[in-house]
């Protein structure tokens, strides 16, 4: 049962490590309330994702503010260093010779909440679903589940424990019992 457990916690780092190559981290290392990340997906004429394209943000002069190449699931992520004073300014996203404004929108007051927009450029096959979503589930379940086994498996061997110190402890009676009384 034990060999049981080990596969189980090998397949579970497996499945973690897998969920982790959709993460793409944030590589700004500024403090949040300087930072503002647009991120989004990139999909062709026929809704499928569209990779390694290029995807910049520009301030309404044309000055490229920052850039990115979409990954193989067409998403992209573009971290920006803002100030509370760039608050309500217009930027200019670009990718596949089209074109989207955003007016930068945020809490000013707020220095902790990650500062984000969504921008995403044609359209999905299968819109309205998150990609990553699934394979989160996924592993919270397989998570689970593990845990799950765990107990059972540990609420099992105590059963066992305590089934045996009976058992001793009825043979140690039964022993006692039967000797002879002089």
């Amino acid at each position: 049962m034990l060999n049981l457990l080990r596969l189980i916690s090998i397949i579970l780092i497996a499945m973690m490590g897998i969920a982790g190559v959709n993460i793409i981290p944030a590589s700004a290392t500024h403090e949040k309330d300087h930072r503002f990340t647009i991120h989004g997906h990139v999909y062709d004429d026929q809704g499928a994702a569209s990779s390694k394209t290029l995807v910049v943000v520009k301030d309404n002069t044309g000055k490229a503010l920052g850039k990115a190449k979409t990954g193989s699931n067409g998403s992209y992520k573009i971290p920006l260093h803002l100030h509370n004073e760039d608050l309500g300014k217009e930027l200019i996203i670009v990718a596949n010779n089209v074109e989207k404004k955003l007016t930068l929108s945020f809490d000013v007051s707020d220095a902790k909440t990650e500062r984000m927009a969504k921008i995403n450029f044609g359209t999905s096959q299968d819109t309205g679903k998150d990609s990553s979503l699934p394979t989160i589930l996924g592993v919270i379940s397989f998570v689970v589940l593990g845990i799950g086994a765990y107990f059972v498996y540990s609420g099992r061997k105590k059963k066992q424990q305590q089934q045996k110190k009976t058992e001793k402890k009825l043979k140690t009676k039964k022993g006692k019992t039967k000797k002879k009384k002089r």
